[in-house]
This record gives C-alpha cells, sequence and structure tokens, in this order.
C-alpha cells in the first residue's frame, strides 16, 4: 500500500473515528517525547483488528481508523477538545515518510486555538505499517 495514499485517506475517513475526542490516549510507548522531531516521534501500537477482512479495502479502512484514532487520542490527551481547544490543520499539513530502512511516520498538523500556534507531531507508525504489510489481503 501506498503509504502516502494511506494517510490521504485517513483524512477522508475521519468521522468514522471522530467519536473517540477526549479518550485518554494509552497506547503510546514514547511517553518522554513530545513528537515534536522524528526523534521524539510517539510510538503508535498496532491495535487494529483485521480479522473481519477480506479486501484490501477492508484493510486500508481498519489501518486508517486504527492510526487516525490513536493519534487523535494523543492530541486530545495533551491539548484537550477537538474542536473546542485545537483543530486538524488540513490535507496538506499531513504526510507519510519512510526513513531509514524500515520506520515509517506520519504527520499531524494541528492548530491550537488558545495561542494560535500551529504545531506538527509526528508519529511512529512501523507497528501498524507491518502489521497491515502482513495481511492476507495486504
Amino acid at each position: 500500500m501506498d503509504m502516502k495514499a494511506a494517510v490521504l485517506f485517513l483524512f477522508l475517513a475521519w468521522p468514522a473515528v471522530a467519536a473517540c475526542e477526549g479518550a485518554s490516549f494509552k497506547d503510546f510507548i514514547n511517553d518522554s517525547a513530545d513528537g515534536a522531531t522524528f526523534q521524539q516521534a510517539i510510538v503508535i501500537k498496532d491495535t487494529a483488528d483485521y480479522s473481519a477482512c477480506k479486501d484490501k479495502a477492508c484493510l486500508s479502512s481498519v489501518f486508517n481508523e486504527s492510526v487516525f484514532g490513536q493519534e487523535l487520542d494523543y492530541v486530545s490527551s495533551k491539548h484537550g477538545v477537538r474542536g473546542r481547544n485545537w483543530e486538524v490543520s488540513g490535507f496538506d499539513a499531513v504526510d507519510a515518510y519512510t526513513l531509514a530502512s524500515d520506520k515509517f511516520y506520519d504527520d499531524l498538523g494541528v492548530d491550537l486555538f488558545s495561542s494560535g500556534k500551529k504545531i506538527v507531531i509526528h508519529f511512529d507508525i512501523t507497528s501498524p505499517v507491518h502489521a497491515l504489510r502482513g495481511q492476507k489481503y495486504y
């Protein structure tokens, strides 16, 4: 799967995961990091359940909902309620990267309403990418 296409799909699927607002983010590993750089990327775990998927489209949907949902949970845990305290900046502020030989990253652009700042948070999505690639219908 083309990672840029997968990340773009994240935003097409965001309404399906918007209900996670305000949830506490429990699944990141790098709890001493803030996502400000690739070296401080927030590590996203693979939490996707692909068991019901029988085609690539389903795999992509489950992958995107899992990764984007965790990203939203993380931002909510740090910056408050989406729509009241912050919002995703838009498609142009989001990208996926492959660095080194086997590491995958995703950026999430965020507008912070109280300060007016626009920030970019880096997420290490290596584990979910490997899990997706290991699926039968990938």
